[in-house]
């Protein structure tokens, strides 16, 4: 849905939900939730009542705020950087977080977790929650 509106000026309610594949109705709460949420806008149709959606809000929208992303990976640590050039990554941080205006953003990738032992798995949830607690200080 965000793609869509990102990439289309001007699309009804009907629209979207056609291009989506779904009733038309079905995607008005979430619509309405972005508009409530200041990430998408909504004009009045010059000939018609209802409205259309214009598409989302400019970048920046969240400039101020932090990021801390934990996330997962099954392949070995040293192939996501140095094979992969952590692409997943840079994808996250440049085109979602700090596009948004999330500044700074920090990371923490647990990588190998297929082949991890249950004491590796421990010790990284334990990290973890030690982290965030610090985070609500």
């Amino acid at each position: 849905m965000l793609r869509i509106l990102g990439e289309r000026k001007g699309i009804s309610l009907k629209e979207l939900g056609s291009l989506l594949i779904c009733e038309s109705g079905s995607p008005s709460r979430l619509v309405e939730r972005l508009v409530r949420d200041g990430l998408a806008e909504k004009i009045a149709h010059e000939k018609d009542s209802r409205y259309v959606y214009e598409g989302l809000v400019s970048k920046g929208l969240l400039t101020g705020k932090s990021a801390w992303v934990i996330y997962t990976i099954d392949s070995p640590g040293w192939f996501i950087r140095l094979i992969r050039q952590n692409v997943e990554w840079t994808v996250v941080k440049k085109a979602i977080l700090q596009f948004c205006g999330i500044r700074p953003v920090k990371r923490m990738m647990l990588a190998g977790i297929k082949g991890s032992s249950a004491r590796k798995r421990k010790r990284w949830l334990d990290y973890v929650y030690q982290q965030a607690r610090q985070l609500r200080k």
